[in-house]
């Protein structure tokens, strides 16, 4: 169902939480350490947090909310939505191919409809980079799941945390 006004500042939190997940492994070493490995090169390679570049399909309440609260951390935003007209300080609008192959972290905050179902598929991960790790708190439907099952496995990307499936 839409909301507009519903959890903004929940799943705002909630998106960077799983940011900071993947940038630094917490997952993979928690399973490791749980499996009795410890081993620093559970999660490797792991990059600095600041520098990175991240792209956020979708600039609505969500995405503006993520937008502003990743801008004190040294990091570069970049954001498509071809609703958003305005220039927003501190987000650069690119299209959508630069946003897929510039971000290090893709962070989704659309509407699923007929032109985002799928979006993020096959062709879309073969063009993200190797180190770069998708976030989908927005419609499961927009990333077609099979493919990002086969991204992953194949290490065309390197993460994605997703709070919604297809």
């Amino acid at each position: 169902a839409y909301v507009p006004d519903y959890c903004i500042d929940e799943v705002s939190n909630h998106t960077i939480a799983l940011i900071m997940s993947l940038a630094r492994g917490i997952s993979a070493y928690d399973v490791s350490t749980r499996n009795d490995i410890w081993d620093y090169k559970a999660s490797e390679p792991i990059y600095s947090f600041s520098g990175q570049t991240i792209g956020i399909f979708g600039l609505g309440r969500i995405g503006l909310a993520v937008a502003k609260k990743l801008q004190n951390l040294n990091i570069k935003i970049l954001s498509n939505d071809p609703y958003v007209e305005k220039i927003i300080q501190g987000i650069r609008m690119v299209s959508f191919q630069e946003l897929v192959e510039s971000a290090d972290y893709i962070t989704i905050h659309s509407t699923l409809n007929k032109e985002t179902r799928h979006k993020f598929n096959k062709e879309v991960f073969k063009k993200m980079k190797k180190s770069a790790s998708l976030i989908n708190t927005a419609r499961g439907g927009i990333v077609k799941q099979k493919d990002l099952f086969e991204a992953l496995i194949n290490k065309e990307i390197k993460g994605a945390a997703l709070d919604v499936l297809e």
